[in-house]
């Protein structure tokens, strides 16, 4: 992963579910949003969840993505 910039993401409750989702912090493609929330069909990108925020935290320390506020 040398050279290659980190992933910035958010972690944010699910209004859907009872997860913690990591999304991209900002468009991930120059025209936009790569992917819906599933249910909401709001504009994000979807990258993982945790049942807790710790374990998305985990899981982003784990893909080596930097989480911002």
């Amino acid at each position: 992963m040398l050279g290659k910039p980190r992933l910035r993401v958010v972690i944010a409750r699910d209004t859907c579910s009872p997860l913690f989702v990591l999304r991209c912090a900002k468009p991930c493609q120059e025209g936009g949003w790569c992917m819906f929330h599933p249910v909401q069909q709001t504009p994000l990108c979807w990258l993982g969840s945790g049942l807790t925020e710790a374990s998305a935290r985990a899981q982003a320390a784990r893909w080596n993505y930097e989480v911002v506020a």
